[in-house]
């Protein structure tokens, strides 16, 4: 269960341990569940990406869902679906890439940058990217009773890992254009 004002700190929280992951290194470590208005306006710039780069390809991938089953009058059964399917395990790694890259630059137009967002993901590294997602969309389904919190653990679970790959995957990046 979701309770609106709630969740925006808690999203804070979520924000605030990726800004201390770059910090650190690298290092995971938990923040403190302090200032609280800072803490409110970081959950705000995590629901903004959210929308962008989770919220904007999932309603792409049910309006062509939508279309896939309207044009071939039901007769498919779950096919037509597959695009939402394809769309739950694109879009984690796709809205952590985002978050990493804002949180690295800190700057809005830094969201635009597509192809950045789009290196971090199809890098040499993206074999790595599928498996969390596949289990961060089944502890969304495992949790669905607590959904509120299982959102909640289950993104500050795989924020780490996320992290951990955009890094590595950000260094083997430069130091291969480096080399030419």
């Amino acid at each position: 269960m979701f309770i609106p004002i709630v969740n925006i700190f808690a999203l804070g929280y979520i924000f605030r341990a990726g800004t201390n992951m770059l910090r650190n290194s690298g290092k995971f470590s938990l923040p403190e569940w302090n200032n609280w208005p800072a803490l409110f306006i970081d959950g705000l710039k995590l629901v903004v990406i959210s929308i962008l780069y989770a919220g904007v390809p999932m309603a792409l991938a049910w309006v062509i869902s939508i279309f896939l089953n309207t044009i071939t009058m039901k007769m498919l059964g779950p096919i037509p679906f597959f695009p939402i399917s394809i769309a739950f395990l694109i879009v984690p790694a796709l809205k952590y890439a985002a978050l990493y890259h804002f949180q690295k630059t800190g700057s809005w137009e830094s969201l635009l940058d597509l192809k950045e967002i789009a290196n971090l993901i199809t890098t040499p590294y993206k074999r790595h990217l599928a498996i969390p997602s596949i289990a961060l969309v089944g502890l969304f389904f495992i949790g669905a009773p607590l959904f509120g919190l299982a959102f909640f653990l289950g993104m500050l679970l795989i924020l780490p890992y996320y992290y951990g790959v955009y890094s590595s995957s950000a260094q083997t990046v430069k130091k291969s254009s480096t080399k030419k």
